[in-house]
């Protein structure tokens, strides 16, 4: 056959001379001057990648060329004979445009192009976290809000990310959130949770990275304020935010899992530190005692110019179970009137006027 050429393969049966209807194949014979496909990006860094590729018969070589979007000039060129190329000298967090031809005896292929964003955006973007999804059937989250940021999602197949920056949070300031959700038939019971990964660790695990929570709604909800910690990483780190159908005795949605009704939504924020305010609350300036303890144990402010406005008890997932406000500064809180808690390790996130701590505590 000729190289590069179009054939139809012809199949017939001949039953004692008398032939079927014929089954005809159409194909291309390999030998074009094609483009390079199956490309595969490995080793994704903040200033380099590794390129692999398929071998195209006709090429006696390839012309690799690597852009920043939306600029004509190559700041990675080479043209070589091996499929496997190394991309390097390129910029932290930067979305680049590769470029990909074969070079054959008489002719260059047209290009096969993909876009790659170099490491070093931040956990949002560099990390990869669990998997959490849920299925629209029936409703989904249709608009979500925090901080200046309002945005009207709609329908996404029970899961979406979102690249964008939603909104900058910084440490020891106050924000709320707010959630409508939309239905396609009748209106069932939802339940919301939305936590922040502010360690940048890749996961929602530590205590109070779960940030709002509201059980038993069908109509637009909005929360309370709540205080961005001290103790965060600056950067891009994510947001997720899960809605689930429950019923009279369902659960609140997980970090982790996959439901029927309802959708989860991950936003990208940027977080930073407040220039020049400082935890008043460090390790030094508050202590709980006894640690261990039984049925009781007290709270003591070595600093009273900063009021304690709430402490909440949790367990180490991040649910509350005890929540106490204070109206008068003191020198020492007693809490007292605990319910059954039922485990050995909880933590204990303490509010006041100019920022929050969380300590842990053990029981006997």
């Amino acid at each position: 056959l000729t190289e590069c050429s179009d054939y139809d393969l012809e199949l017939k049966s001949n039953c004692n001379g008398d032939f079927s209807t014929p089954y005809i194949v159409a194909f291309k014979t390999d030998g074009c001057c094609a483009p390079p496909d199956q490309i595969q990006i490995t080793d994704l860094t903040q200033n380099q990648f590794k390129l692999k590729f398929s071998k195209v018969t006709a090429a006696l070589g390839y012309i690799v060329c690597v852009k920043e979007m939306d600029t004509n000039k190559c700041v990675f060129e080479k043209n070589s004979n091996d499929t496997n190329v190394i991309v390097n000298n390129l910029s932290i967090c930067k979305l680049y445009q590769v470029s990909i031809k074969s070079n054959c005896s008489a002719q260059i292929s047209p290009e096969t192009l993909i876009q790659i964003k170099t490491a070093g955006c931040g956990p949002c973007f560099d990390l990869k976290y669990c998997t959490a999804r849920g299925s629209i059937i029936s409703e989904w989250i249709d608009s979500f809000s925090v901080a200046d940021f309002h945005f009207k999602s709609g329908k996404n197949a029970g899961y979406v990310k979102f690249d964008t920056i939603a909104t900058v949070l910084r440490s020891g300031k106050k924000y709320q959130f707010a959630l409508k959700p939309a239905f396609a038939g009748p209106i069932y019971n939802e339940s919301l949770r939305v936590w922040i990964d502010f360690n940048g660790d890749g996961d929602f695990e530590d205590v109070g990275e779960q940030v709002w929570e509201v059980n038993k709604f069908n109509t637009a909800v909005k929360s309370d304020s709540f205080t961005v910690p001290f103790a965060l990483t600056e950067g891009i780190t994510r947001m997720r935010v899960a809605m689930k159908y429950v019923a009279s005795s369902g659960t609140p949605p997980q970090y982790c899992e996959t439901f029927d009704g309802g959708e989860v939504e991950d936003y990208c924020v940027k977080l930073e530190k407040t220039s020049g305010v400082s935890p008043l609350f460090s390790e030094n300036e508050v202590r709980l005692y006894p640690n261990p303890f039984l049925n009781y144990f007290i709270l003591r402010n070595e600093n009273r110019t900063n009021k304690v406005l709430k402490i909440e008890l949790m367990y180490a997932d991040g649910r509350i179970f005890y929540s106490k406000t204070f109206d008068t500064i003191e020198n020492e809180y007693l809490v007292a009137d605990l319910p059954p808690i039922g485990v050995n390790i909880i933590f204990v996130k303490i509010e006041t006027e100019k920022g929050v701590l969380v300590k842990k505590m053990m029981r006997f």
